[in-house]
């Protein structure tokens, strides 16, 4: 495993090069962002810590696509009522995501899917929220050790970060004319005339359909104006399916999601089988105690928990 957890991993990593790049690539748009402005830290106030983040990055089968750093602040150390108030934000459900893809396979539709770049640094911070934060670790700006980061827009690891961030995507939404559903909160939907474009959203992850290519197109032209967008072209895979298109067939699998737990829970070369219990056998209760039982550390609910 090569994600790092210090920067002297990095030094140490064969990868070093990569790495550093991929740090200084969030450091920039941290920057381009207007995320903070230097200040001196105002008296009985605290500074909270932030640290980075690095991971490898991979699609839903498993194939690796990049290395990713973020820049995390401490938000554990938020208080409420001074650092934070409102914090929920919802999410795409399974069974929205499984009725547009219905709408799509009835329909013979295209299903676009966008990316929004560092999506939660485009949410912006109450006006009367003042939030100060550590200089980045081994980004310290030389004759500024003294002072902090006050941040103006959000940064990842807030617990308002998600609902920041939503609120700024839908209002940009409304404004370009989409209507949010009211049952399902995450599916925005556009209608000129006889055209209709349905949009959904998980967090940064954005899919576009409907039954006139040209608007679906000039939809995705007007988020690209409004942030920093990856167009991922053809919907292959989200909330951890892969998705296949083609026609009026529409095919989703977690086949990638399945070979990760098998390697996580040593099961690789496990064989198939109709049923997960074996037939014939007889269950008898256990004769050990419930320490002895914790002290196998068998890992059945995390199992149980990734199954569902």
């Amino acid at each position: 495993n090569d994600t790092p957890q210090s920067f002297a991993d990095i030094e140490a990593s064969p990868n070093k090069q990569a790495w550093l790049e991929a740090t200084q690539d969030e450091y920039n748009s941290l920057l381009n962002n207007g995320t903070w402005v230097l200040t001196d830290l105002p008296p009985g106030r605290k500074a909270l810590a932030c640290k980075w983040l690095w991971r490898n990055k991979f699609d839903a089968v498993g194939r690796f696509t990049k290395y990713k750093a973020r820049l995390v602040i401490k938000g554990f150390l938020q208080r409420y009522g001074l650092d934070y108030l409102e914090i929920f934000a919802p999410v795409l459900r399974y069974n929205t995501l499984r009725l547009v893809l219905f709408l799509v396979a009835c329909n013979s539709w295209k299903i676009r899917q966008m990316d929004v770049k560092t999506a939660f640094l485009n949410g912006s911070l109450d006006d009367d929220t003042e939030i100060y934060m550590a200089q980045p670790p081994n980004y310290v700006v030389p004759g500024t050790e003294g002072q902090v980061c006050k941040l103006q827009k959000v940064i990842y690891g807030l617990k308002q970060a998600p609902r920041c961030w939503y609120l700024t995507l839908h209002q940009f939404l409304v404004d370009i004319g989409f209507e949010r559903c009211v049952k399902k909160v995450c599916l925005y939907i556009k209608r000129v005339g006889e055209s209709m474009v349905l949009l959904t959203v998980y967090v940064d992850d954005i899919t576009i359909t409907g039954n006139n290519n040209d608007d679906i197109e000039k939809a995705c032209d007007e988020l690209k104006q409004r942030f920093e967008m990856t167009d991922l072209g053809q919907l292959k895979s989200i909330l951890g399916i892969q998705v296949d298109v083609k026609g009026d067939v529409v095919t989703m699998s977690q086949q990638g999601y399945v070979e990760v737990l098998l390697d996580k829970f040593n099961m690789v070369d496990c064989n198939p089988v109709s049923t997960p219990e074996v037939i014939g056998q007889v269950l008898k209760p256990s004769k050990l105690n419930p320490s002895q039982v914790k002290a196998l550390n068998l890992p059945y609910r995390e199992l149980v928990g990734s199954l569902q």
